[in-house]
């Protein structure tokens, strides 16, 4: 499937035509019917002279979202104008009624309300049920489709919270926190306009998530400065915030470090270390500090530590077979040069770089 019209265009097949000989109406062309609608109420036997009109507009609605030039379009739009009162409302009270039992029927109902009417309400669930289609396909045309609609209801009413709060959550889910927290913020800002049974649900939500990402995205502007060279706005931004997270005293040992001020560093080192699940270019950088300022043994005892969580990782272990030759244990060096040179995914620089060293070994 290519594009989402191909996906809607192949849901004609779940339409049938009847045609009606006696109706309350006057009607000189066939009704659609979903086949499910059919074949259901077949099953139960609630059929049986005459069919409700409910399966009739459910079919209509169904077919014009479906396949807006249909031959019998402009019959049904009139059909339906005359006949249903506040279509846009009828349409998606139908719809949300129907997301209990299909979410992909109720898609489309809620596709005719988004074709036709300016209605952020509508839209909302329409990409509710858009982001459901993706997570349970796993295909970005509905997660592209979600992200059209919601620009769209921006334009319609920019002011409409639970546009921005789904747009937070499509963000969040990319992990670009930044933008993530923009729209978790504009939704809050905005929450008190809206008038629904679950709003307070809702803004607690949003300030769960705002909590973690206050946390993130400072970690991650500290991050984006560390890498910048910026080592006095990291520490400004750091030193006195009350983050508990490794990462705090990470990038504050790596900012002292750069500046050569290493008894801080490492106080900063050994408190990110006591933490748990860090990620291996923690053990990297401490393991490089500590070699710098000459803690040998603590240098490898970090690269060990490091090794149990990433094992094999090929950085690491050069980086102890380096240590191991400078110590003479050409042995334990060669163990681990021979151990890297076997991976398959390895960098050429790493590869290189142990098969130099392995050479020198052998030559002595």
């Amino acid at each position: 499937m290519e594009n989402i019209k191909d996906y809607y265009s192949s849901k004609s097949d779940e339409i049938l035509y009847l045609e009606l000989k006696e109706s309350l109406v006057d009607i000189d062309f066939p009704l659609p019917i979903l086949k499910k609608d059919f074949t259901e109420e077949i099953k139960s036997g609630t059929f049986n002279e005459e069919i409700e009109f409910k399966y009739f507009f459910r079919g209509i609605i169904f077919n014009l979202a479906v396949d807006f030039n249909f031959k019998y379009a402009e019959r049904y739009f009139d059909f339906l104008f005359k006949n249903i009162t506040n279509l846009k409302e009828a349409v998606l009270n139908m719809a949300i009624y129907e997301l209990q039992d299909d979410v992909e029927i109720s898609n489309i109902f809620l596709k005719f309300n988004y074709d036709n009417f300016q209605d952020v309400t509508s839209n909302y669930y329409y990409t509710l049920t858009l982001l459901e289609l993706y997570e349970s396909k796993n295909n970005n045309i509905f997660l592209e489709e979600a992200e059209k609609v919601l620009n769209k209801n921006i334009s319609i009413d920019e002011k409409y919270p639970l546009t921005y709060f789904l747009l937070g959550n499509i963000e969040l889910n990319r992990d670009n926190l930044i933008k993530a927290n923009y729209y978790y913020l504009e939704s809050k800002k905005n929450l008190k306009n809206l008038n629904i049974n679950n709003i307070e649900e809702i803004e607690k939500e949003i300030d769960n998530k705002l909590d973690f990402l206050q946390i993130e995205v400072i970690l991650l502007e500290s991050k984006y400065l560390l890498e910048n060279g910026k080592f006095y706005e990291v520490i400004e931004k750091l030193e006195n915030n009350d983050i508990y997270d490794y990462r705090k005293y990470y990038y504050l040992a790596n900012a002292y470090f750069a500046l050569m001020e290493n008894n801080k560093a490492f106080k900063y080192y050994s408190l990110a270390d006591d933490f748990k699940n860090k990620e291996v270019e923690f053990y990297i950088d401490y393991s490089y500090f500590l070699s710098q300022v000459g803690y040998i043994e603590l240098t490898i005892e970090i690269i060990e530590k490091g090794l149990k969580e990433y094992e094999d990782n090929e950085i690491l272990l050069f980086n102890r077979a380096v240590i191991f030759l400078n110590l003479g244990e050409n042995r334990k060096a060669k163990e681990d040069l021979e151990n890297i040179v076997q991976y398959y995914d390895i960098s050429e620089d790493i590869f290189n770089n142990a098969m130099i060293l392995l050479e020198q070994i052998q030559d002595e």
